[in-house]
């Protein structure tokens, strides 16, 4: 028996809803991890040939460099003769995101300039770039042989974890945010943190380290607190406490135990610096972390630039 034509016209209703919901999904995920990983190798090339026309670009477009939006290519780092000396990058198919960590060198006379990089990019279905955000420091304190030394994290970070020592996408957020909660509040009632943890930042270890790899101590941090393991940073003295929002968990991956997230940090108080945006990679084994590794930030931000972003 036939159904009622009412019946008939919501159904065709809801099939179509059902076409369009797994067009969305099926979308989402077009841009698979060798795309993304083709769209950030493009976006290099450009950078060291200072020469954006092979880019492919969704008309939709919106760059920013240390959080001030700028045309394509007119970034901090862009220019003639510019090197990117070392990178490590990190792919997510599920929200479209690469996120490369680099050493930028600049022009090499008269005086070359050394930067501390990271680069997010939202890549389309199509495999056009949609979202540019770029973060450079410029390496003042360390000298151009320490700067140019390969990433030690990167084999750490591309290791694939054991079944049994991975926690699922949810847990993995979960994790990172509870530790940038404990930075905002200094103060956290679980373990955090696995007994080897490590953090790095500008390629300096935080932790369990007297002195930065070029035998300096960083300006920042007190000598002696640098022997401490990763709990204490989250016992800074109080000019370094934080409020930590625009958390932006772009990248989770369950086989390597890894998160790369993005945060706005404002400072408690007076006087002091006075905010930063931060790029901040997790490496989680067995629900603990194990490393941190900060390899840029922009000093004095107090804003990233970028809306308050959730993954879905």
């Amino acid at each position: 028996m036939g159904l009622p034509r009412s019946n008939r016209g919501w159904l065709s209703i809801f099939g179509s809803l059902l076409v369009l919901v797994s067009y969305t999904t099926a979308a989402a995920s077009d841009c698979d991890k060798r795309c993304l990983s083709d769209a950030a190798t493009s976006y290099l090339e450009a950078l060291t040939n200072n020469k954006t026309s092979r880019l492919s670009l969704a008309p939709e477009l919106r760059v920013t460099s240390n959080g001030q939006e700028v045309e394509l290519g007119a970034g901090i780092v862009w220019g003639p003769a510019v090197t990117v000396v070392n990178r490590d990058s990190f792919f997510d198919s599920a929200t479209g995101i690469a996120i490369v960590f680099a050493t930028i060198a600049g022009q090499p006379q008269p005086n070359r300039r050394w930067w501390h990089y990271a680069l997010r990019l939202k890549v389309d279905a199509k495999g056009r770039i949609v979202e540019v955000e770029e973060h450079a420091t410029e390496s003042g304190f360390q000298s151009a042989s320490r700067v140019e030394v390969p990433f030690k994290e990167s084999d750490l970070f591309d290791a694939i974890l054991p079944e049994d020592e991975r926690v699922g996408i949810t847990e993995l957020i979960a994790i990172a945010d509870d530790y940038w909660s404990a930075v905002n509040s200094g103060q956290w009632d679980k373990p955090l943190f696995s007994p080897d943890c490590q953090r790095s930042e500008f390629g300096v270890y935080t932790t369990n380290n007297a002195y930065s790899h070029d035998q300096r101590p960083l300006d920042y941090v007190r000598v002696e607190k640098r022997g401490k393991s990763c709990s204490w940073f989250l016992d800074f003295a109080p000019r370094f406490r934080w409020r930590v929002d625009n958390r932006r968990y772009y990248i989770a991956d369950e086989a390597r135990g890894v998160v790369v997230a993005l945060a706005q940090f404002h400072q408690f108080g007076d006087g002091g610096i006075p905010g930063l945006t931060l790029f901040e990679a997790f490496k989680i084994v067995n629900g603990r972390v194990q490393f941190l590794w900060a390899p840029a930030f922009t000093w004095g931000a107090e804003s990233s630039g970028w809306p308050d972003w959730k993954r879905l």
